[in-house]
């Protein structure tokens, strides 16, 4: 009986083994968790040197203080001549599988028209759409790269002086905003 019961035994371990295994390979608990991400506050201290003008936390980011690989939030934009000015909402999480990264940005919605380009160097996965509605011209890039995925939207407010421009703006606030978010390094 217990040569029967012996190659069973020893089958059921090794699958347990196998088991344990692939849920600690899954879980990973040597990464240390999900990536760091910058907070609303890093980007406002960083967009000045890339959309110069006024950058403001508008609305604070509640589950910073759970988890240091999410942001998400609202800034308030003011350009140097005071031409534009807006919201820019942020979204961005912290993931280690590039395959994750892609479904990620794939699945999110992009309201709006599609922007023409391609992915640009160095991204998982991009996508750019925009939109005028009512008075305001939006700009949205959903992103990927170094571990990182984001959704930001720029809301440019259209007035008389800038409305040929302000969806430009929103376009091009928008993907320099997330070019900051993806690749700013942690500052702790």
């Amino acid at each position: 009986m217990t040569a029967t019961r012996g190659p069973a035994v020893a089958a059921g371990a090794t699958l347990a083994v196998v088991g344990f295994a692939a849920g600690l390979w899954s879980w990973k608990p040597w990464t240390g968790g999900d990536p760091w991400v910058p907070t609303c506050s890093d980007l406002t201290v960083a967009m000045p040197s890339v959309a110069a003008g006024a950058w403001s936390v508008s609305e604070e980011d509640p589950g910073r203080t759970a988890t240091d690989s999410a942001a998400q939030c609202e800034l308030a934009y003011a350009s140097t001549d005071q031409r534009f000015a807006g919201r820019l909402r942020v979204f961005i999480s912290g993931e280690s599988d590039a395959e994750v990264l892609r479904q990620r940005v794939a699945d999110e919605q992009c309201d709006g028209t599609a922007d023409p380009g391609g992915v640009p160097d160095g991204y998982v996965a991009f996508r750019a759409c925009s939109a005028v509605v009512g008075d305001f011209a939006h700009g949205t890039v959903i992103a990927a790269k170094d571990g990182r995925w984001l959704k930001m939207t720029a809301s440019t407010s259209i007035r008389d002086e800038n409305r040929d421009d302000a969806l430009p703006f929103s376009r091009d606030i928008a993907r320099k905003a997330a070019e900051q978010a993806l690749t700013l390094d942690e500052t702790k």
